[in-house]
């Protein structure tokens, strides 16, 4: 592992910040306040850094498993499952053995754009099986906010 870290470097960056920085600052001024919160921020940030990816990997997972079971729920002609599976299978791919952040950033970014379109394509009510797969993504849209509540500490 390459150290420091990025958690340890934002941690070092807040750290110089507030022993250095600050106190070279007029009491009460708008760059002593403003570094001191820039502090805050890099100290929130490497409080979560280490789970951002694993986050993001577990909601790409998670998106792909409920846009497939959205499909699935649908009957085999209805346009709207050929949609779901064609917005899976076009989403930028995921080495599972290496993944990085910017490929699933960029894998994530698609499957949400396909969430949000087959919500809009699924109008309540229309039919049980349609109901079925709404409630699917519905259910990825509540587990990709409690995931973000999470990161953002509430």
């Amino acid at each position: 592992m390459i150290r420091p870290g990025v958690r340890e470097l934002l941690l070092g960056v807040a750290t110089q910040l507030d022993e250095s920085v600050v106190p070279e600052l007029a009491s009460g001024s708008a760059a002593r306040n403003q570094t001191r919160a820039a502090a805050a921020v890099l100290r929130r940030i490497a409080g979560v850094w280490d789970q951002v990816v694993p986050a993001l990997l577990e909601e790409v997972d998670d998106l792909e498993g409920g846009l497939a079971a959205a499909a699935r729920a649908l009957a085999a002609g209805d346009p709207r499952r050929a949609a779901l599976d064609a917005a899976i299978a076009a989403a930028p791919a995921l080495d599972a053995a290496v993944p990085s952040f910017e490929a699933g950033a960029s894998r994530h970014q698609a499957l949400q754009r396909a969430l949000d379109d087959g919500l809009s394509a699924l109008e309540p009510g229309s039919s049980p099986a349609a109901d079925a797969a709404r409630a699917e993504l519905l259910g990825v849209a509540r587990r990709m906010a409690a995931r973000s509540r999470r990161l953002s500490g509430r």
